[in-house]
């Protein structure tokens, strides 16, 4: 019974190590396989050749020397997959100097997909690895090399396969100095929102740190975050302020789907979360993209010694679109304190801003060519009201002649929810929630709703319930079915007056509405007005109802001038100023 037991356990003992060793798509790994003098299924050039002598485990290890400075090289070919996978040999150095040994992985047409930092000087057995996914770039050659340099150099026990399998054939405690991921698990923002419609999904607030990469076609995978026509600016909140000493984001390209590299990778440091200084710039010059191929590169900018507790990644795309799944930033071991930037500071909301082709000031008033109009309500006697007029972005012009006719002190927020609820952008959010504990009436049109996050949307109830205005503008019933419970709890029947004096049968296209111009309403200490303009007058894009040609009659007297006094005065209703 016991010898029974035994030869069973021997056999899924076999097994076991059978299947991790099945995880290696390197042939000959140990070069323990010789073929005249030569390891089998390896290609040898420069000053490179077995060593029985030294070697990391077997009987065998590969050996490169060089008296002068000089490149040798070890390639195998191997076939790859689209899965996160991993790297790795055993290397050992004496008396290095210049470029150093390194271990490479290929493409099929000659492009870099992948490489390890070389090592130089002297160091005992240790393990390079990186990690990498090769796309539909097939197969992949396994290169290691003493490159431009002096010494020599010894390789053994190479590895390539799935991360995952890779990693259980290496020993535990042996895989040299590890770096701590400090990104790993923390929050981030993204500007603009991921819109990327095959990956775009919930956990794209989370997935560039989990440290799980995609696996099989890129960007078609919810755990990748993909964005299409801008250039995304990536936030990560370490936390707290420490030293850095490497930063990394993997994207793809190669240009098959027109799916390229970015332009640029360019990293920055914050200690506030606004003023950035540049630490890092990488471009793709060098790796290939053909269009027949793609693959994915770890923009790794390392050595930064640097500090900040915000870490920011911005892309600069390539094509129309841009990617990425992961995020690393690397912790350093220098003093912080010691640490001083040689650039100027650059401005991230500024930055954010231009992500949009704007600037913060481009909607404010005098940022636009003054038209003839109307002051209906401007000034005021009791000095202008503070506000948050928010439209669809292609109709932002309307915030600024409703500014030219309202006094109005507002900030101008742009949204892109017109027709589908697409997500609210960070910058948004940052302006709505920084103007909101001095906001009088916020003004809102042509929006869904339900693009507004949570605990914003809270926000902003509790500020209506304190007292603010709300002025929602809104062609259909859906678009802000995420917010009727502020329009049922105290309705106002009729139009309460708000609109007497302004001549509503003038409007252009007039028709008598089934009940009133408005639907009013308190919410707690706050006034609410919902407005329909197609219950009585042409259908509005956003805030105001659609403009033509023919309507002006003179310079400003015309009767689209009337829906100004009809919004001018529903926006002052709101804010309770009613009076001025």
């Amino acid at each position: 019974m016991i010898r029974k037991m035994l030869t069973t356990l021997t056999v899924f003992m076999c097994l076991s190590v059978g299947c991790a060793q099945d995880a290696n798509l390197v042939p000959n790994p140990g070069f323990e396989q010789v073929e005249g003098g030569a390891p089998a299924s390896w290609d040898l050039t420069g000053d490179a050749d077995l060593d029985n002598a030294q070697f990391y485990a077997g009987t065998m290890g590969l050996r490169m020397a060089h008296d002068q400075a000089a490149t040798s090289t070890a390639t195998a070919t191997v076939q790859s997959r689209q899965v996160a996978a991993l790297a790795a040999a055993w290397v050992r150095t004496e008396g290095i100097e210049g470029t150093g040994a390194l271990m490479r992985i290929v493409g099929p047409d000659g492009q870099l997909i992948a490489t390890t930092g070389p090592l130089t000087g002297d160091s005992g057995w240790r393990l390079l690895q990186v990690e990498f996914n090769s796309g539909n770039a097939n197969p992949i050659t396994v290169e290691l090399s003493l490159r431009d340099a002096t010494g020599s150099a010894w390789f053994d026990d190479v590895m390539v396969g799935e991360a995952a399998g890779i990693r259980e054939l290496l020993p535990a405690g042996q895989t040299g100095p590890a770096r701590e991921n400090v990104a790993l698990g923390k929050s981030y923002m993204l500007s603009p929102p991921p819109s990327y419609k095959l990956c775009t999904d919930d956990g794209d607030y989370e997935q560039l740190t989990d440290g799980e990469y995609t696996v099989g076609y890129f960007w078609t995978q919810p755990s990748t975050v993909g964005w299409y026509l801008y250039s995304p600016q990536i936030v990560i909140d370490l936390g707290e302020s420490m030293p850095i000493d490497g930063i990394m984001i993997n994207c793809p390209g190669g240009g098959a789907a027109g799916v390229q590299f970015p332009n640029e990778a360019i990293y920055y440091v914050s200690e506030d979360n606004e003023d950035y200084h540049e630490v890092a710039r990488l471009t793709p010059l060098g790796l290939l993209q053909d269009g027949k191929n793609w693959y994915t590169h770890r923009f790794l900018a390392d050595d930064l010694k640097t500090r900040g507790r915000y870490v920011m990644i911005f892309l600069n795309k390539a094509g129309s679109t841009s990617f990425a799944d992961e995020v690393e930033v690397y912790r350093g071991d220098h003093d912080p304190a010691a640490v001083t930037f040689d650039t100027a500071p650059v401005s991230r909301t500024e930055m954010a801003f231009a992500q949009y082709g704007i600037k913060p000031d481009s909607y404010t008033r005098g940022q636009f060519p003054e038209t003839p109009h109307i002051k209906w309500a401007t000034p005021l006697a009791d000095g202008p009201v503070k506000g948050i007029v928010m439209a669809f972005s292609d109709n932002m012009r309307d915030v600024a002649e409703i500014a030219q006719r309202l006094d109005i002190d507002y900030v101008p927020v742009q949204h892109f929810s017109y027709r589908s609820p697409k997500a609210l952008g960070m910058l948004m959010q940052e302006q709505i929630a920084k103007a909101l504990p001095e906001c009088e009436v916020m003004v809102v049109g042509g929006y869904y709703w339900q693009s507004t996050p949570d605990d914003l949307l809270m926000k902003i109830r509790d500020r209506v319930r304190e007292g603010m205005g709300l002025v929602v503008v809104s062609p259909q019933a859906r678009w802000h079915e995420h917010i009727t419970d502020i329009f049922a709890e105290n309705p106002i029947e009729g139009d309460e007056g708000v609109l007497d004096l302004v001549p509503m049968d003038q409007l252009p296209q007039y028709h008598t509405p089934r009940s009133s111009h408005l639907s009013l309403n308190t919410y707690g200490d706050g006034r609410v007005a919902l407005l329909t303009w197609q219950n009585f007058t042409r259908p509005a894009h956003s805030l105001l109802p659609a403009f033509h040609l023919e309507d002006i009659d003179d310079d400003a007297m015309c009767p689209i001038e009337f829906t100004y006094a009809a919004l001018a005065k529903t926006v002052l209703w709101a804010a309770q100023r009613d009076g001025s």
